[in-house]
């Protein structure tokens, strides 16, 4: 099977998607930074579903890195991510320069002023700014009608829908559930950083969501109980650097009062052996 095609030039790009919304297609699109697992290739088989044409970007996108960020050690597989998706419906994946992207005279960019505040948000200054105006850049590009996202970067979806409903883009987003590995970690492109003693330790982030899920289950409705407990089960592991653990509104990310009275989220970011790991647990109201 031969790989699928490869579209750098951004002028090529908007050329292949006019001339499939002339002959009436739809376009669902999959925004990755390469380095693609299991669950990219589920995100791209899910966008097969949705429309005739399927365009699966790969950019290691500078702009949401910090200067103290893992920007140059990002796994780069080009090679291997074409292999990986030869045999999905994929009618072109996007390759794009950042220079391109990116020209000297660049100056707008696209910021979120109020979700972007928590979380993530004040840990990795800029990354939502960047994450928000590559995707915007990339819609236009790709001029899709469905986008699709995995739901372990929670408060990055949370952000794009926002900026759809803000801007009024006539655009679908789609949010799919996180896909693990059978031992319960959520699946990055991050985790082959992990030596073996941290992939091992790092199993205590999704053992901790899981001491939140039963708590809530039995009835626990008190953010603050729910946070502790987190944090007690994390602490048992000296290996761990617990960056956060909170519980939000789904809706807004907002964490008013202690009572849970509304669909919520538990959102957790550790670092283990110096590698970054992000993971969440929707919880019911």
């Amino acid at each position: 099977m031969s790989l699928p095609r490869t579209i750098i030039s951004l002028n090529e790009m908007t050329s292949a998607s006019r001339d499939w919304k002339r002959a009436g297609d739809t376009i669902a699109f999959v925004p990755t930074m390469g380095a693609l697992h299991e669950g990219h290739l589920a995100l791209i088989e899910y966008a097969s579903s949705l429309a005739s044409r399927v365009v699966v970007s790969i950019f290691v996108n500078p702009s949401q890195f910090g200067p103290n960020e893992d920007f140059s050690k990002y796994p780069r597989t080009l090679r291997d991510d074409l292999e990986k998706v030869k045999h999905l419906k994929i009618d072109a994946v996007f390759t794009p320069n950042a220079s391109e992207i990116y020209p000297p005279d660049f100056q707008t960019w696209v910021d979120n002023s109020l979700m972007s505040l928590d979380f993530c948000g004040p840990l990795r200054p800029q990354h939502f700014r960047g994450v928000t105006t590559i995707v915007l850049k990339l819609f236009h590009l790709v001029a899709c009608d469905h986008a699709v996202f995995g739901k372990k970067d929670y408060q990055q979806v949370k952000l794009i829908e926002q900026m759809v409903r803000d801007l009024n883009m006539p655009i679908t987003i789609h949010p799919m559930e996180t896909v693990r590995e059978e031992d319960g970690l959520a699946l990055s492109s991050r985790n082959r950083f992990l030596d073996g003693p941290s992939r091992h330790i790092s199993l205590a982030l999704p053992v901790a969501l899981n001491v939140v899920f039963d708590l809530f289950q039995s009835g626990v409705r008190s953010r603050a109980e729910i946070e502790k407990a987190f944090a007690s089960e994390i602490a048992r592991y000296p290996e761990i650097q617990l960056e956060y653990g909170n519980v939000a509104n789904q809706s807004n990310l907002r964490r008013d009062g202690d009572e849970i009275t509304e669909a919520s989220v538990f959102l957790a970011a550790v670092r283990v052996g110096g590698v970054r790991l992000i993971d969440n647990l929707e919880l019911g109201p």
